[in-house]
């Protein structure tokens, strides 16, 4: 099968398959990556402190057509460069080959070697807002330009340092004037620093012969923007690095954590409603909703406080040889799943005990949604909720013992027993202190005169569902009820889990 055939065949497949977005999709939060420190050498620019860089091979297992990426550390733009057998193709799709998106990618010129060896480099992206190139606008203002001079562009076959020389603003029919010419080079120089909307120092100027980078920033009934860049090779002095895939959802500061349970001890809590799932999509392939984590992942995030206390940390990552996929869990911080992602970024891979044990409920939320060797999907369109028998094959992925139980007390009776050795995954009803309708939280266990309860809902108190005032909140996420008291919580068992291994 050709190229070709392949790509029409993924356009009608989308055109067939991908839900309308009924739904506006918000701006993600700019996160400024660290920062380097970078000085001049005789053959190009050193940089100390912090290397950004990503994993090209992992990349290109994700999408062939990924050649580079462009970065800059004093803003949001990070995004990595496509090539494709045009330069249309990205410009309607995004980095999930035949997944629609009308912001479009970052596109090296087909007519450019995709190894970035030409001397003179053309890439092409929309400048439109929410797209890859939108701040790019900026440098019609002399000041931006000067307080953000210059770009990284990142190759497998080694990095450039790009100085913004000039910026140009020309009519979007004008496909001449900014490109360079391969004779009387200095006279263009000469029309392009006169037309350019800001002054660059001398030092950054190019010479016949330097390696050129121009960006064509197209904005649909608008001038186009373009910069021409100088590119120097980057020479790193650094061990310190960053990945730029995994970086900006690293750095989210999380409330999830070891937290004290009373007598018990440490236990690991998770919130549906954190700062770095909060605002997931969590919905199956082709459901026509758009839910959110945080407004339902109680499921995977109970599912996910329960193994994170009862499976060693090192253990976590056998998640993965069970995935649909064949890689594992794939994410970021659209959707849990990639399902109605903008894809202008590649997906974040967990790989490590400790990204496990980060984005456990990420993990189990991809794994309810379809990605397991069972194809097993959890949750579905027009369920308010996740139906938790995915919890059965989680718990046989990890070798963990299950007992169902009658009700609440003869589940406490078994947990006096198994305190610190298992926890108990209960279904909270509508008359619970926990919620108006239906929510799944986890025992973590019980002493002489309370048993402790973990709510993956993190909020500050319980004034609106606790109406029997039984509750006690000790700190958000923990909570405890008096043994006297547990028939009046409305919990119901769904199982009670131990690691046989512990």
């Amino acid at each position: 099968m050709s190229t070709i055939t392949r790509r029409l065949l993924a356009v009608l497949l989308c055109l067939c398959l991908t839900p309308a977005f009924a739904q506006e999709e918000e701006a993600a939060p700019i996160t400024l990556l660290s920062q380097s420190h970078t000085s001049r050498t005789a053959s190009g620019v050193r940089v100390s402190g912090m290397r950004a860089e990503v994993d090209f091979e992992y990349l290109k297992t994700l999408n062939p057509d990924c050649v580079g990426w462009l970065y800059q550390e004093s803003s949001a733009l990070s995004y990595p460069v496509m090539q494709s057998i045009d330069n249309e193709w990205y410009l309607t799709y995004g980095f999930d080959n035949g997944k629609l998106n009308d912001k479009g990618m970052a596109v090296l010129d087909v007519a450019c070697s995709a190894d970035f060896s030409d001397n003179v480099l053309y890439l092409f992206g929309s400048g439109r807002e929410g797209s890859c190139f939108e701040t790019l606008n900026n440098y019609t203002d002399p000041l931006y330009a000067i307080a953000n001079p210059s770009l990284r562009l990142l190759t497998p076959g080694g990095d450039y340092h790009a100085d913004i020389f000039a910026c140009l603003i020309t009519k979007q029919n004008d496909n001449s004037s900014w490109r360079v010419p391969e004779s009387d080079f200095q006279s263009w120089l000469d029309g392009v620093l006169a037309a350019s909307t800001f002054v660059s120092g001398k030092a950054v100027q190019p010479k016949q012969g330097d390696k050129l980078l121009v960006i064509v920033v197209n904005n649909k009934n608008a001038r186009r923007r373009v910069l021409l860049c100088r590119l120097c090779p980057i020479e790193y002095n650094t061990s310190a690095s960053c990945d730029l895939v995994k970086q900006p959802l690293d750095l989210k500061e999380t409330q999830n954590g070891m937290m004290q349970v009373g007598p018990l001890g440490e236990y690991m809590v998770y919130a549906q409603n954190d700062p770095i799932f909060d605002r997931m999509r969590y919905e199956s392939e082709l459901n026509p909703t758009f839910r959110v984590f945080g407004g339902g992942g109680c499921g995977p995030t109970a599912a996910a406080i329960a193994i994170a206390n009862v499976v060693d940390k090192e253990d976590l990552p056998k998640l993965r040889q069970h995935s649909k996929n064949g890689m594992g869990t794939l994410f970021c911080a659209c959707s849990v799943n990639r399902v109605y992602c903008s894809h202008m970024h590649p997906a974040y891979l967990l790989e490590t005990p400790d990204e496990y044990l980060r984005y456990l409920p990420v993990a189990m939320a991809d794994f309810a949604t379809g990605n397991n060797e069972w194809s097993d999907v959890a949750r579905r369109a027009g369920a308010t909720g996740t139906s938790m028998k995915f919890l059965n094959l989680v718990c046989d992925i990890y070798g963990l013992e299950r007992t169902t139980v009658k009700n609440l007390t003869e589940g406490l009776e078994k947990m006096k027993a198994l305190t610190g050795k298992a926890v108990m995954v209960c279904t909270a009803l509508r008359k619970s202190p926990f919620t108006n309708s239906s929510h799944f939280v986890v025992v973590a266990g019980t002493d002489d005169e309370y048993f402790y309860v973990l709510d993956p809902w993190r909020r500050d108190d319980y004034k609106k569902t606790d109406a029997r005032g039984i509750l006690e909140l000790l700190t958000p996420g923990v909570t405890r009820i008096k043994l006297e008291h547990s028939g009046l919580s409305d919990l119901s068992p769904v199982y009670i889990i131990e690691n046989p291994a512990r």
